[in-house]
């Protein structure tokens, strides 16, 4: 080993390592900040999801035969007759609202909880 790589090996070494010491000190201090975000967007990503699936398989560009879904549930009972002799095939669309309305009043709830500016008690007094 030449000085040069000797020299960078003692330099990495009084650093604390290379990448993996940078690597936990992001996971150790930026995670826990973002953590909140993290949450709330993905519990008030996932009704847009529902309903994106939903609408493709209601307009047929969904799942296919096989696989059921709510949105080909409520492509059937587009048929009057159906409806007629078949009225829970509303209920797919029943769930579709109860669903994207808890999820959402989850996401917004876990919002409002981690939210620090809501709450006076924890701004940072000067």
């Amino acid at each position: 080993m030449g000085t040069k790589e000797a020299q960078r090996g003692r330099a990495r070494a009084r650093n604390g390592g290379g990448s993996s010491r940078r690597v936990w000190c992001a996971f150790r201090h930026i995670l826990p900040q973002i953590s909140f975000y993290l949450i709330v967007t993905t519990t008030l990503l996932i009704p847009s999801a529902m309903l994106t699936e939903a609408s493709l398989s209601f307009l047929g560009f969904g799942l296919r035969e096989p696989l059921v879904s709510w949105g080909r549930l409520l492509n059937a009972a587009l048929d009057v007759t159906v409806i007629g002799r078949y009225p829970w095939f509303l209920i797919p669309a029943a769930f579709i609202v109860v669903t994207v309305c808890a999820s959402t009043f989850v996401g917004e709830g876990l919002r409002e909880a981690f939210d620090a500016t809501a709450d006076g008690s924890r701004h940072c007094r000067s």
